[in-house]
């Protein structure tokens, strides 16, 4: 089916009142959409230094390596230069309204829709390599702060911003989340916030689990919490092998499978896994053995 609403916009978080990106979100809110499969969104990073590279959008607002904004498609390497951020935005409508003329509504994302660009959104630019995710700690418009497995609770947010009279919270796709105008000597040590750069837990992804998804036959939180003392490259805790909390491939996987575990070595949770049906105990005693973590 396909969503009424608008398509969801996701901002640099660093973006600033009335910049390019703020300009072209605004634009983009006032604009009249065609109905879009409920996924689609687009991102707009429009600022100074991209940040939203790795995160997943069908069409963006971004800048090529000269500084120019640019609009791109999910899954094409090159887009369109353009002169303003309205223009950009204008843009990024035109080729919604595009995408389901063309059969769009049957591939669903734009990254899976195979039909050829038109002519007028020409490919004449790549955009700029982006930065790496927020590092937690002091940033120019505040303070960053990570989220155990992105969940949060409402007494933690509400006693992380009582320190400070003026202070936002932007939402990140790193599950991290910049409190503008908060001073980040003075963050409160709160449940479920992280404020250290090496704490194991920035590195690890869980779904709900169960009993929170029917797909779910593990409780996928209280294992990652028994294993958030280790150290893992990545690790990946799934409640089945959709894997909806990581697409990319982790360090260690671990996927539900009948109420056990599937272990996987540098994979996704729909691989081939090296070890099946463990419990929870099997789980921890086979990755020690293996070397897979450390304390």
């Amino acid at each position: 089916a396909l969503d009424e609403r608008r398509p969801p916009l996701m901002l640099s978080p660093e973006w600033r009142e009335n910049d390019d990106t703020h300009r072209a979100a605004r634009r983009l809110e006032e604009s009249d959409f065609p109905a879009l499969p409920a996924k689609v969104g687009i991102a707009v990073d429009a600022g100074p230094t991209p940040l939203l590279g790795d995160a997943a959008a069908d069409f963006r607002i971004e800048r090529d390596d000269t500084g120019a904004l640019l609009v791109r498609c999910e899954g094409r390497a090159m887009g369109t230069r353009v002169e303003s951020a309205e223009a950009a935005a204008d843009l990024v409508v035109k080729l919604c309204r595009w995408f389901m003329e063309s059969g769009g509504g049957q591939a669903r994302r734009m990254g899976r829709h195979r039909a050829p660009l038109p002519a007028w959104a020409r490919q004449d630019a790549a955009p700029t390599a982006p930065c790496q995710a927020l590092a937690l700690g002091a940033h120019p418009l505040g303070a960053v702060v990570g989220l155990s497995l992105g969940r949060v609770e409402a007494a933690s947010l509400r006693a992380l911003v009582t320190p400070f009279e003026d202070c936002r919270l932007r939402v990140t796709p790193w599950r991290r989340l910049l409190v503008t105008g908060a001073d980040a000597g003075r963050l409160p040590a709160l449940f479920g916030v992280i404020t250290e750069p090496g704490d194991p837990r920035l590195s690890m992804d869980a779904c709900p689990g169960a009993p929170f998804c029917e797909q779910a036959s593990v409780d996928t939180r209280a294992m990652a919490a028994r294993l958030a003392r280790h150290q893992a490259s990545s690790l990946h805790v799934s409640g089945c092998a959709k894997g909806c909390a990581r697409s990319r491939p982790a360090a260690v996987c671990l996927t539900g499978r009948g109420g056990r575990f599937d272990v996987l070595i540098n994979d996704r949770a729909d691989g081939e896994p090296a070890a099946r049906g463990l419990t929870e105990p099997d789980v921890l005693d086979y990755l020690e053995k293996l070397g897979a973590l450390h304390l």
